[in-house]
């Protein structure tokens, strides 16, 4: 492999998580809960656990213990044990390394010569010990270990890997050997392996090839494989093994055989039992004494091992089935965590699936696949593939002894549940219906009848057999409970009678089903359609004639009834159909008994008068039955809807005219009533016309007549709707209903009672002012109904909330900007009073009420001071958190006494106000006090030369003051709540500590229009007091930075400044660089 550096001598760490393969063959010892399987992609991805930095591993905790991280700055694997992080690559050959478990990446590892002649091997360079591999106490000396890989075959060039294991716990000693897959079979030689411990785990990873669909896995697996190298091959050669194959039996024997050890057995017992309850987990009575002699692909002449091959090859089809790859390996590792423990398989669900999937395999298509790969040598699996689904179905054996015994599948978790299999004496087949329905049924009755044990076939007895009954089987028994029930069958139909079929008659078959009818009805017949059957005094009977077949049984219900057929009339009388005239039948006889009754014949109109039947007049047949109506009524006419009649005086009449035909008459009862009457009706809508009436005349009405009409007397100030014209609106002022104007319509009368009252009205606000609604202003309307306060208090407009007021003497008044943000007013009530906001650590603002405005001071608060004995002058101080600082720039100056100060310090530009203002600038030399005139720490400290110093400096500093290094000035930053990492550039955007520790005043800004100043929160002061650059003689202040000086040195020629300014894109900014020594800058002093 490219991974195992083919040397001698050479030790080597064995970076498992760079190259993806993970010694996962013995990891299931005692580290990974039993899980094992080790699947992956045929293109291995990476893991994760490689990162590029110390700071990317994260904690080592409880949960990580034991794995390991490849650093890639470092270049080393770093193994989590006991909570610490430990470099293996420190670890020396001297040393015993931590106790790794099997398959830890942290072992380390040595490598050989993978030659013909030596097989590469790896071995731990701190703690195996390699000289021992070649001395007499080996167990294993120079042996080659050969064997198959298979699930179906691994793929050629899969890797295997074998491990020693430790005797007494069968932990990993650190001793591998690797070789691979050799032939598209599966074999394999692992040649020169010496061991000192005779027990090895044995791992194949690769694809494989799937015996049921031939193809290649797309997804690859791990197999491993637990052996005592110290047994024999077999019984019958009692030489040391030198094979050991990798199989499905191998993997999944794995972890319970550890469980095993654990509990006290031996390897070979453990293995042995695991065997065992594998086997008796498949319902198969294969017994295995080494599950790594086991292949699915070789012949024996022993028939144990051909049928253990053949059990091998059925749990490679179970669990192959008609999965996914990655649901082959969920179900073997699922199978795995399941049987570790107790050795008992719980999964029926998955169980079942299988034995179901085993009913329907291909077995001719799985030996053509295997066929054409060259393998020749398949074991005879079809009957412990039968065992299996046999024993889970509930049938057991199938043998001579139950020979045509008929069985249901009774477990019901299979798709198959309940169906039906016969045994031929040596295998069960899918039972017709005739071998399960009567099975097991004695001689009976010669003509009995009898419904199968699992169909509704009905069988009948024929003297000696039961043989299908297709009549029966077909209409169903004839029985007590359907006597009289019809059913046909083969063309004949039957009627069950006295518990028997009989041929049924045309009226019973085709009158079956019927309900009773009514008298006199017909209906024909539901086989014979061109039979008719009539139903009288409570039976069906056929049709007598053509004139029933049509108008039915003319019985006593139906006397006197009429009734046409082919142009023919008929009077149904004394139980007969008599033909009549076509005037009898279409007015009937005219008799004392129907006088005055009016009929149409032929569209004429005729009514009954004196037995005789005479045209009638329009009046006559249009109001023909009509009652007496109530004065004033009008109805269309009952013949000629045109026609209109009014019912006045107590009679109908016809209508006067138009109006009469839609209003009715104007009556002395109606009089002063007013009516609509619609005019014309389009898609548009309806017109219409109002009416009143006056002395027995419809008159047009008035409008206002219309709409109030029937109105009572309203209240004053009442405003209503008209009722007819709805979009107009009428006020009752003065005693009377009157129209309304558009402000009365929306907000009613201004009544005496509304006096002051506000309501709005279309776009505008008005006041009831006199009993006249006027236009409001805008603190009317907004202060309207709200209480007038005297403590300030500020109120949102009742209609416009953005406006704010308050109350001042009596009334109210707008506020102003300030009050609002004070969310006070200052008004006569409190003409005095002073508020108090805290702005920060060091101000407070103060505003005082004074002729209704808020006056505004600001106070610092926080400053102390700081006089300088050397020259008497006083400087403000400000505490920070826990620091104490000066809250100006250092401004001492006395080279008479200091002469090396002279031209070393300097007021910018030679301007003494601006060391007023912005205090000197200083060169590094001068700041550390080079020559030891206040103190010795800075002493020797200068341009061009090397200065490191780790105590405290005080320099020019006045005493009890000193420098303030790195460190506290990113204390001063945390605390003012910036973040900073020395070493880094300027952040982008804006910092937070920048803007705290700037002034308020006095502050540029570069190309972008915005406040730059700071807001001095603290008290620092932070000036842009500029700098001087030494080398060039010039001074420079751009108003956009300030640099103060630290006792830190950059290199022989700088010095490590502070720099607090705004940058080009308008940010603020405050970090660490480098600036010469020789230049000037300024000096904040920090208390001791």
């Amino acid at each position: 492999m490219a991974w195992l550096k083919s040397m001698k001598n050479k030790y080597v760490v064995m970076n498992l998580l760079k190259v993806g393969v993970t010694i996962s063959c013995c990891s299931h010892l005692f580290a990974c809960g039993g899980d094992s399987s080790n699947s992956s992609k045929a293109t291995v991805n990476d893991d994760g656990r490689e990162v590029g930095t110390l700071a990317e591993m994260g904690r080592c905790t409880i949960e990580r213990e034991g794995d390991t991280v490849y650093v890639a700055e470092k270049l080393t694997d770093y193994l989590c044990q006991n909570n610490t992080w430990i470099d293996l690559s420190e670890i020396s050959d001297g040393n015993n390394p931590p106790d790794v478990m099997p398959g830890s990446s942290s072992a380390m590892s040595v490598s050989s010569s993978a030659t013909s002649e030596n097989s590469e091997s790896v071995a731990s360079s701190s703690s195996l010990n390699k000289e021992a591999y070649s001395g007499d106490s080996l167990v294993v000396k120079n042996r080659s270990i050969l064997g198959v890989a298979q699930k179906g075959p691994f793929m050629f060039g899969s890797p295997v890997y074998l491990r020693e294991l430790t005797e007494d716990s069968l932990k990993y000693t650190g001793m591998v050997y690797e070789d691979e897959v050799s032939s598209n079979k599966g074999d394999f030689v692992i040649p020169n392996v010496s061991l000192l411990s005779p027990y090895a785990c044995v791992e194949v990873h690769g694809q494989y090839r799937n015996e049921i669909t031939g193809e290649y896995s797309r997804d690859s697996i791990s197999l491993f494989a637990l052996t005592d190298l110290k047994t024999a091959l077999s019984d019958e050669k009692n030489e040391p093994r030198n094979k050991v194959n990798v199989n499905l039996l191998t993997h999944l024997e794995y972890s319970r055989a550890l469980y095993l050890v654990r509990k006290g057995y031996s390897v070979y017992a453990a293995k042995k039992q695991a065997d065992q309850e594998i086997m008796t987990a498949f319902e198969l009575p294969t017994t295995v004494k080494y599950s790594e002699n086991l292949s699915v692909f070789e012949d024996s002449q022993d028939d144990n091992m051909n049928y253990a091959n053949a059990s091998l090859m059925v749990l490679s089809l179970l669990f192959l089935g008609e999965r996914t790859d990655a649901e082959i390996t969920a179900a073997i590792d699922s199978f795995i965590v399941d049987f570790e423990s107790d050795g008992v398989w719980d999964d029926a669900e998955t169980k079942t699936a299988m034995a179901d999937f085993a009913t329907k395999i291909d077995i001719s298509g799985i030996r053509a696949n295997v066929k054409a790969w060259n393998i020749l040598d398949v074991p005879k699996f079809e009957n412990p593939l039968e065992t299996f689904w046999n024993n889970v179905y509930g049938l057991g054996g199938c043998s001579d002894k139950r020979l045509n015994v008929v069985a249901p599948n009774s477990n019901k978790l299979s798709k198959n549940y309940n169906k039906y299999f016969i045994c031929d004496g040596s295998h069960w087949n899918d039972a017709t219906t005739y071998q399960k329905d009567p099975f097991g049924w004695s001689a009976g009755k010669s003509g009995e009848f009898k419904k199968g044990n699992v169909t509704d076939t009905i069988y009948v007895f024929n003297g000696s057999n039961w043989e299908v009954s297709k009549r029966e089987t077909s209409i169903g028994l004839c029985a007590k409970n359907n006597a009289g029930v019809v059913s046909k069958y083969d063309g004949i139909y039957y009627i069950c009678k006295n518990s028997a079929w009989e041929t049924a008659t045309v009226l019973e078959y085709d009158t079956y089903g019927w309900k009773s009818g009514t008298e006199g009805e017909v209906k024909s017949g539901s086989v014979n359609a061109g039979k008719f059957y009539v139903y009288e005094n409570g039976v069906w009977r056929a049709s007598a004639n053509e004139i029933e077949d049509s108008l039915g049984a003319c019985v006593t219900g139906r006397e006197n009834e009429k009734n046409s057929l082919n142009g023919k009339y008929y009077l149904c009388e004394s139980k007969k159909w008599v033909q009549i005239s076509a005037e009898e039948f279409g007015l009937g006889y005219c008799s004392t008994t129907n006088e005055g009754i009016v009929s149409k014949l032929n569209n004429v109109y005729y009514i009954c008068k004196s037995k005789t039947w005479t045209v009638a007049t329009a009046l006559e047949y249009d109001t023909y039955g009509w009652k007496a109506g109530t004065e004033g009524e009008v109805r269309a006419g009952k013949v000629n809807a045109d026609k209109h009649y009014v019912y006045e005086n107590g009679a109908w009449r016809a209508s006067a005219n138009e109006i009469e035909d839609s209003l009715g008459a104007c009556v002395v009862s109606r009089e002063g009533s007013i009516e609509k009457m619609v005019l014309s009706t389009s898609s548009y809508g309806s017109s219409y016309r109002y009416y009143i009436c006056k002395s027995k005349v419809w008159t047009d009405a008035t409008t206002l007549e219309c709409d109030t009409y029937g109105w009572n007397a309203g209240t004053e100030g009442e405003v209503k709707v008209g009722s007819v014209y709805t979009y107009n609106y009428y006020i009752y002022k003065n005693g009377k209903w009157q129209a309304a104007t558009s402000v009365e319509k929306n907000l009613g009368g201004c009544t005496i009672g509304r006096e002051g009252e506000v309501g709005k009205s279309g776009t505008n606000y008005y006041i009831c002012k006199s009993m006249i609604w006027t236009i409001a202003t805008k603190l009317e309307l907004n202060t309207y109904g709200k209480t007038c306060l005297t403590d300030g208090s500020i109120v949102n407009g009742e209609i416009y909330s953005s406006y704010k007021y308050v109350c001042d003497s009596g009334v109210f008044r707008d506020v102003n900007d300030l009050e609002v943000s004070l969310n006070k007013g200052c008004v006569s009530y409190i003409e005095g009073d002073e508020i108090r906001i805290h702005l920060s650590l060091s101000y407070d603002s103060v505003y005082s009420c004074s002729n209704s405005l808020w006056n505004a001071t600001k106070e610092f608060v926080g400053y102390g001071s700081l006089t300088d004995n050397r020259d008497g002058k006083t400087y403000k101080t400000t505490v920070i958190g826990s620091q104490t600082w000066m809250a100006e720039n250092l401004n001492y100056s006395d080279s008479t006494t200091y002469i090396e100060m002279k031209d070393r310090s300097w007021c910018y530009n030679n301007d003494i106000d601006s060391c007023s203002k912005y205090g000197r600038l200083y060169s590094w030399s001068v700041a550390m006090d080079s020559v030891g005139f206040f103190s010795t720490h800075g002493k020797g400290c200068g341009y061009k030369t090397t200065c490191w110093r780790t105590n405290q400096v005080r320099g020019i500093c006045p005493e009890g003051w000193h420098l303030p290094n790195n460190t506290e000035w990113e204390t001063l930053f945390a605390t003012v709540g910036s973040e900073f990492v020395l070493g880094k550039t300027a952040e982008c955007g804006t910092s937070y500590a920048g803007i705290q520790l700037k002034s308020q005043y006095g502050w540029k800004c570069s190309y972008y229009d915005t406040d730059c100043n700071g807001t001095n929160t603290y008290g620092f002061s932070a000036l842009p007091a500029g700098e001087r650059m030494s080398g060039r003689f010039v001074n420079r202040r751009d108003d956009l930075h300030t640099i103060f000086i630290t006792p830190n040195e950059y290199n022989e020629n700088m010095m490590y400044v502070v720099e607090i300014g705004n940058g080009i894109d308008g940010s603020i900014y405050r970090t660490f660089g480098g600036k010469s020594s020789d230049d000037g800058y300024s000096i904040r002093c920090v208390k001791d």
